[in-house]
């Protein structure tokens, strides 16, 4: 009976220490699928963070190249701040703040050719090629659109050397009257005021080049006809100048033969 219990005894240790090994078991592979869950859960959330991290660097080192390229956008633009602008309306111009500059030019060159008889009955030919006129013209407004201004710098066609040839600064009343203080051409002479890139012939007649009384440092009005009376329209104008005398653009105030002079001439439909 002792033998029977024993060996009963032995072999229900051996059963329970079989069962608690499986469950042993059990517990330690479910424990490794944990393990190998948690790790590939782990390395999951390290790879978004590491993506995530990748992308918040590439995003601040876009943003930092967008900011130095905005950056340096604005220091080459930075008149456009103050609203200038430049263009082209019929002329070249650069604008903005109620300032306007227009930017023309103008270039003549020609050919000369001059024949002659001398007393002997020789035939003396000369011809050549010159420039006969280059200039630049800056006009505009400052401020406001009533106050004007012109600058025209010219070359010279003998040494072709560049000289201030008009300057001149102007108020424009809302009556249409317009007082204009600088050095530039006395207003006489319908064919001398014409411009001369606008003239009809190649250059201005011998009578104009020697009666004109040129230019000369002077304060000018110019009044519309319209002013006095409505029939005459806006082209018909009158200028009264006040000067220190004609061809005296280019002597000092102290220094002019004349000390005062006054021209009035009337336009009856020039511009």
């Amino acid at each position: 009976m002792v033998k029977r219990r024993l060996t009963g005894l032995v072999a229900g240790s051996l059963a329970c220490g079989m069962a608690g090994s499986a469950i042993a078991n059990d517990e330690v592979a479910q424990l490794r699928e944990e393990l190998a869950s948690m790790r590939a859960e782990l390395a999951q959330v390290k790879a978004q963070t590491g993506a995530s991290w990748m992308d918040e660097a590439r995003e601040a080192e876009l943003r930092a190249m967008v900011e130095d390229v905005i950056a340096d956008a604005s220091t080459r633009t930075a008149f456009q701040d103050g609203g200038l602008s430049a263009g082209h309306d019929g002329k070249f111009f650069l604008e903005g703040g109620g300032f306007r500059m227009n930017v023309s030019g103008q270039i003549q060159v020609r050919g000369v050719l001059n024949t002659s008889d001398d007393r002997d009955g020789d035939e003396e030919v000369l011809d050549g090629i010159e420039v006969r006129r280059a200039k630049v013209t800056l006009d505009g407004n400052i401020v406001d659109p009533k106050i004007g201004y012109f600058v025209t710098f010219s070359s010279d066609d003998s040494d072709g050397n560049t000289f201030l040839e008009d300057v001149g600064i102007s108020y424009k009343y809302d009556s249409g009257i317009v007082v204009t203080a600088g050095r530039f051409k006395l207003p006489f002479l319908r064919e001398e005021l014409i411009s001369s890139k606008r003239q009809i012939a190649v250059d201005r007649g011998v009578s104009t080049e020697f009666f004109t009384l040129n230019r000369a440092d002077l304060v000018q009005v110019e009044v519309p006809l319209s002013v006095i009376s409505e029939e005459h329209g806006d082209k018909a104008k009158l200028f009264l100048a006040y000067s220190d005398g004609g061809d005296s653009f280019s002597t000092e105030a102290l220094d002019d033969t004349v000390d005062y002079a006054f021209h009035l001439a009337v336009d009856a439909g020039g511009e």
